[in-house]
């Protein structure tokens, strides 16, 4: 099955360079179409504006601790809204099947796949560069859904990096266990263990948001919080991330709770 890949070669910090790369349909490992896009605009054109709201590139999936992003193949038409003029492809978070996403606990939201009318740059956006290579883009998605595929995966890679591995494990999350209930109105024990080299964790939960509930400094060897819930949920989605001190993503672990 095809899927996505954009690319891009970025700088540590910001320069003025406006930078470009490309967008690829991918089968296997064979690139078998490419359009020339970019994501961000000069000067936040950088690794270190990923956490950029309205500014910075789209993370890539390494840094939000994904394996891909999800993009719906129904398009939003916005041919009138500047900026845009064109369908409007929405890119979702894989995981959580919503539109947002968290960068170092900073949320960005409202990516899409599109034509670059603010050329050139984007707020965070994946835009097409030129007019002709949008309209074979835009093309090639509805001939996608045509075939009966309602999204289609995206991987996000800067600098040649490889797409997201197995992670070594660095933290874990020892209380609450998955698939407990867990009371509504009561405060619930979060705890676990951390090696030395995670110095931060965050702790996120949906459905929605996905909101963050903590964010926890000068781990050590063993960690914990207290969160009250107000609302019921059944099956609700936790993530839980750790950070190393230069803000690398070690480790992710997802679980559900209901809370009842």
């Amino acid at each position: 099955m095809a899927y996505l890949l954009f690319k891009m070669d970025l700088p540590t910090s910001r320069t003025n360079q406006f930078r470009q790369g490309k967008l690829h349909v991918m089968e296997g490992n064979t690139s078998i179409k490419s359009w020339t896009a970019t994501s961000g605009y000069a000067p936040y054109q950088c690794l270190n504006d990923q956490s950029t709201r309205a500014k910075g590139p789209i993370p890539s999936c390494s840094k939000v601790g994904i394996t891909n992003y999800s993009v719906s193949t129904s398009p939003i038409n916005h041919t009138n809204t500047p900026g845009i003029r064109s369908n409007f492809y929405h890119i979702l978070n894989s995981r959580w099947s919503e539109g947002r996403i968290f960068v170092n606990g900073i949320a960005r939201s409202q990516f899409g796949i599109h034509f670059d009318d603010r050329s050139p740059g984007s707020a965070g956006c994946i835009v097409i560069r030129t007019r002709s290579e949008w309209n074979d883009c835009d093309q090639y998605l509805k001939a996608y859904r045509q075939r009966g595929h309602n999204r289609i995966d995206l991987i996000v890679q800067y600098n040649g990096s490889s797409p997201l591995l197995p992670q070594s494990q660095v933290f874990t999350v020892q209380q609450p266990t998955s698939g407990q209930n867990q009371p509504v109105n009561t405060s619930i024990t979060f705890s676990g263990t951390a090696k030395p080299e995670v110095s931060k964790i965050i702790a996120l939960v949906g459905p929605g948001g996905p909101f963050k509930i903590a964010e926890l400094t000068n781990v050590g060897a063993t960690w914990r919080f207290d969160y009250k819930f107000l609302n019921r949920g059944v099956n609700r989605p936790f993530t839980f991330q750790a950070y190393n001190s230069s803000g690398r993503l070690l480790q992710t672990i997802s679980f559900r709770l209901t809370i009842s």
